[in-house]
């Protein structure tokens, strides 16, 4: 087994309720955040363990005199190292396993491990700032997880058969707890799915930044600036930053680029 047999094992989207959501910035007034989805480094760790469980290694590295707690992480799949550094947040939480998970998680992405979380939409929703989290977080796109979320109820489902696995004793009331919340999936199974509301699908700094990286080796040859004119023209209107793209664009941008590349 090589890294190329399991590379779409590795990319492939989690479950929804693994998918976490921090504020890139807030309102003035502070009540509604730009939210960023991320997932944390225990899911990567499962992932490596699930797909290749004796062919994954990590090591860090303390990158000395820095304000904040730094690592520089190494991880090793099938053979192949991806690097990239790692840094603590600040305040109470900026510690050197903060930095490690951070590192790990950078480099996890260097495999397509979540990755396709920086082309999500920009989400915008209401905040809550005295307990520091969304007051509702965002309904991720059916390109967004797994094959078998893609139904009403779906993620629901999912995070209810995995609460069984670990729930269900032989306590009659926890028995009876586990019943309520898979009535609870059964209800939403039957009910229509709500229409979502619409989002604004322009790329995040993240998600541009990335698009940047996967054309510049279909584009090769072409400076910044003719990569954007190259852009609009094929969008057929004016692009200078690629913020400016939507996501839904994305895979045509690419076609466009690999066909360019055939003539």
């Amino acid at each position: 087994m090589n890294l190329g047999d399991v590379q779409q094992r590795l990319q492939a989207p989690f479950p929804a309720h693994m998918v976490n959501w921090k504020p890139a910035t807030l309102s003035r007034d502070r009540s509604r955040a730009l939210l960023l989805a991320h997932i944390d480094a225990r899911a990567v760790q499962d992932r490596l363990d699930a797909i290749c469980p004796d062919s994954w290694a990590f090591r860090v590295e303390v990158i000395p005199g820095t304000r904040q707690p730094t690592v520089k992480g190494a991880l090793t799949v099938l053979g192949v190292t991806r690097e990239d550094i790692g840094e603590a947040p600040e305040g109470d939480l900026g510690t050197l396993k903060a930095a490690a998970s951070d590192a790990l998680k950078r480099c996890a992405v260097h495999f397509g491990i979540g990755r396709y979380l920086y082309d999500l939409p920009r989400f915008w929703a209401d905040w809550d700032d005295t307990k520091r989290q969304p007051i509702t977080t965002p309904e991720l796109p059916d390109w967004a997880r797994p094959q078998q979320e893609r139904t009403p109820g779906g993620a629901h489902l999912i995070q209810i058969v995995e609460q069984l696995r670990a729930e269900f004793p032989e306590d009659v009331d926890v028995q009876r707890e586990v019943w309520r919340h898979l009535n609870a999936a059964l209800r939403c199974l039957e009910q229509p799915k709500a229409a979502a509301p619409a989002q604004d699908t322009t790329l995040t700094r993240e998600g541009a930044a990335n698009l940047h990286r996967q054309l510049g080796p279909l584009l090769p040859g072409l400076r910044d600036a003719e990569v954007k004119a190259w852009v609009s023209e094929v969008l057929g209107r004016e692009i200078t930053s690629f913020e400016q793209i939507h996501t839904d664009e994305i895979q045509g941008l690419k076609a466009a680029a690999r066909d360019r590349q055939v003539a």
